[in-house]
């Protein structure tokens, strides 16, 4: 059945307004996922930089190692031992500057990582940033939109199911109340709008 006043003008105004009442409704989901991204970031950041310190700290060590076993093995032995010697220590410092060369690379692997989620950062931010402005610019006028629809048409909107169109419509006149529960997914809009001008009829 079509709007009893309805013309292409009306229809298209409750389509914007279904519209609307869906980007409301997501902005909300959508600076959570933005807030928990940048908690991800700055957890995964700090743990960048425990890492990177740990490795500045073994890099230190095995150059000091280093240090320690070149001298060694310069310094004279008993004749008997001294070939061991050297070679055990000269092992030991083939074995502390392969570890600082991977200490090294690990540590240029963090810092690498640091800066790209560092990036990735500062784009969440910029999204959150766009978020909020359009919770605080765009939302308040949607709302009082919605609240001015509501007093009007009689809808109340069951928002809890947001991937459903929900609500009840009621008439203080005759005492009635008419309840709706309509899927999107299956109903155009033109089909949804058109089934709630039936009910306010």
């Amino acid at each position: 059945m079509s709007p009893p006043f309805g013309n292409d003008a009306t229809l298209a105004e409750c389509c914007e307004l279904i519209d609307e009442m869906k980007t409301i409704y997501s902005c909300a989901d959508d600076v959570e996922q933005v807030s928990r991204t940048i908690r991800t970031y700055e957890e995964l950041v700090e743990a960048c930089n425990e890492k990177e310190l740990l490795a500045k700290d073994a890099v230190r060590g095995w150059t000091q190692r280093a240090a320690v076993a070149t001298q060694r093995a310069q310094e004279p032995e008993p004749l008997g031992g001294h070939r061991q010697r050297v070679a055990n220590l000269e092992e030991q410092k083939r074995q502390a500057e392969a570890n600082v060369q991977n200490l090294q690379q690990e540590a240029k692997v963090l810092s690498e990582t640091q800066e790209r989620l560092t990036s990735q950062d500062a784009q969440h931010q910029e999204q959150q940033d766009q978020l909020e402005a359009v919770q605080v610019q765009h939302i308040p006028d949607l709302r009082y939109e919605l609240s001015l629809y509501t007093h009007i048409t009689k809808i109340n909107w069951h928002y809890e199911a947001t991937d459903r169109v929900q609500g009840h419509l009621t008439n203080s006149k005759v005492g009635s109340v008419k309840h709706f529960d309509l899927d999107p997914n299956t109903m155009s809009e033109y089909e949804i709008v058109d089934h709630l001008w039936n009910l306010m009829v």
